[in-house]
């Protein structure tokens, strides 16, 4: 199983809506100052960001002033005023204190779910998908059953 973002393609994988994030601006306050609430996205151009080596966000990004390995340090940088960074609002608000959290205008959903092969599932990540559809509403398709277990017995 992978949770990830779901994208168009899913290259022959079967996947699993968990729910939507929305992405949200993290700064320092006195980055955020004469920033508009929420954020135009245009204006993400001009602020110094912070970004994970190797990843580039879909969003307009050209002020790269930190690349980090790691997101706890990336997070710290922020914290401390090097620059801003785009995260899910939920790790915003709780990884890191003291940070100003805003939207972004039009605002950035993306879409998380789980993907796995089409083959019959492990009985273990069979039992995940059914608490987690359970938890979120959702239905199990056809082929999520433990391996071994037959159409006949569904």
């Amino acid at each position: 199983l992978g949770l990830t973002e779901l994208l168009v393609d899913q290259q022959g994988l079967e996947f699993r809506t968990v729910g939507d994030q929305e992405i949200v601006l993290a700064l320092h306050a006195d980055l955020a100052i004469e920033l508009p609430d929420p954020v135009p996205v245009g204006l993400l151009a001009d602020i110094p960001m912070i970004v994970e080596i190797g990843s580039r966000p879909r969003l307009p990004v050209n002020n790269i002033a930190v690349e980090c390995a790691h997101r706890q340090s990336m997070w710290e940088l922020v914290v401390q005023g090097a620059g801003a960074t785009l995260l899910p609002r939920r790790v915003a608000e709780q990884e890191l204190p003291g940070v100003v959290v805003r939207s972004l205008a039009p605002p950035e959903v993306r879409t998380v779910g789980i993907v796995h092969r089409p083959d019959p599932l492990p009985p273990a990540a069979a039992a995940f998908i059914t608490a987690l559809d359970e938890t979120h509403g959702a239905s199990v398709p056809r082929n999520a059953r433990p391996a071994g277990e037959s159409l006949a017995s569904s």
